[in-house]
């Protein structure tokens, strides 16, 4: 009796482990890899719609311990998030895109079983109705002064950076366009057709400024948004 009382302690206590085991498992869901559209490239995978738009079909690898995922689109023309589409449980989704807009696009993994989320890299790509010969760089990536911030001015002066690309790799050039107002006034000579990506500006402290950047391939262009900043 006694022999058979310490076998079934034993097994109790391997199912115990057993149990804790599989109660600590972890189920956080990793980051989805990437696909296709492809990152930085103009897209003419569509299937053509109507009133100027198209379908596509986003794909990425499945991601360990993903139970479902979010994809979001976001127009960069605007800045605003396009769409987002949630509780997709495989690892592509075809969505219908206005043409010739600059997109950039990720997705999200989720386990009903955790508390965090696992995000891929954002990839950006300009979306083609019609193949064409050449295609607008995308909208600046502003750096710095970010939005909403507080600078100091250095000498009366303050930088602005930024950060373009082009789905051709053309050479770009940038105008920068910077006020008190809102952003949307004319442009300074000395602030047109720049070839780097930062420059220096006057400022005035305790002011606030609106600016934007224009890039330009020498066919097509594009606008950031609007940034704002307070000098201190």
């Amino acid at each position: 009796m006694k022999n058979i009382i310490k076998i079934c302690g034993a097994l109790l206590v391997v199912l115990i482990m057993g149990c804790e085991k599989e109660d600590n498992q972890d189920v956080t869901p990793a980051n989805a890899k990437l696909i296709s559209p492809l990152k930085n490239q103009s897209c003419e995978l569509g299937i053509k719609g109507v009133n100027n738009t198209s379908r596509l079909m986003f794909q990425w690898e499945r991601a360990k311990n993903a139970q479902s995922y979010d994809l979001i689109v976001k127009n960069l023309a605007t800045g605003q998030n396009y769409i987002t589409y949630t509780d997709i449980y495989d690892n592509f989704k075809e969505l219908i895109l206005i043409n010739d807009i600059p997109y950039s696009w990720k997705v999200v993994s989720r386990n009903i079983g955790s508390t965090t989320v696992g995000t891929s890299e954002e990839w950006k790509f300009f979306f083609v109705g019609e193949p064409r010969k050449n295609y607008a760089p995308f909208p600046a990536n502003i750096l710095g002064p970010k939005q909403a911030t507080q600078v100091a001015a250095n000498a009366g002066k303050v930088t602005l950076s930024w950060q373009g690309s082009d789905p051709d790799a053309d050479t770009l050039i940038y105008t920068i366009f910077i006020d008190t107002i809102d952003g949307l006034q004319a442009a300074k000579e000395s602030l047109k057709n720049i070839s780097t990506s930062s420059v220096q500006v006057d400022i005035v402290s305790g002011t606030t400024y609106f600016w934007r950047v224009q890039t330009s391939d020498g066919f097509g262009s594009s606008f950031s948004p609007i940034y704002s900043f307070r000098v201190n």
